[in-house]
């Protein structure tokens, strides 16, 4: 089992998803596979020491840019997807697209830096749904 305070040993993708339930596990992996094969994302997998995110996460980049960063934990499954300025244009358009928890929560993000962060946590399959509908509109896939 993995230490989650042990910086010093970095887990491979098998063994972070060793530590989820077993639905978690699944989405994780999807979304992995997702991230290597439809957008060409290379995995990095480090150790994040801020307080909400603490532990290890799975970030996938592409041409330097981080395309998104999954945090598997022991009960839930979090995901960051940074969205630009021209990006919440274009949700804001399609935005009928997506459930009314995620247009609720793009919303409620505060503005950072010209981008919102979307940190949330994969509860259910509709958020899942609309993870993937956010690295689509992201990627313009």
């Amino acid at each position: 089992m993995i230490d989650k305070n042990d910086v010093l040993y970095k887990p491979a993708k098998d063994e972070l998803a060793q530590i989820m339930s077993s639905k978690n596990k699944e989405m994780y992996m999807e979304l992995c596979d997702l991230a290597e094969k439809e957008y060409n994302g290379t995995e990095q997998i480090d150790f994040s020491k801020c307080k909400s995110a603490y532990g290890w996460n799975t970030k996938y980049k592409n041409k330097g840019k981080t395309i998104i960063t999954l945090y598997p934990d022991t009960n839930k499954l979090t995901a960051l997807i940074v969205l630009k300025l021209a990006d919440l244009e274009l949700f804001d358009i399609i935005k009928s697209e997506f459930s009314e928890y995620m247009q609720k929560f793009v919303e409620k993000t505060a503005v950072f830096n010209n981008t919102k962060w979307i940190f949330i946590e994969i509860k259910t399959k509709e958020i899942y749904n609309d993870i993937i509908k956010l690295l689509k509109l992201k990627l313009k896939k």
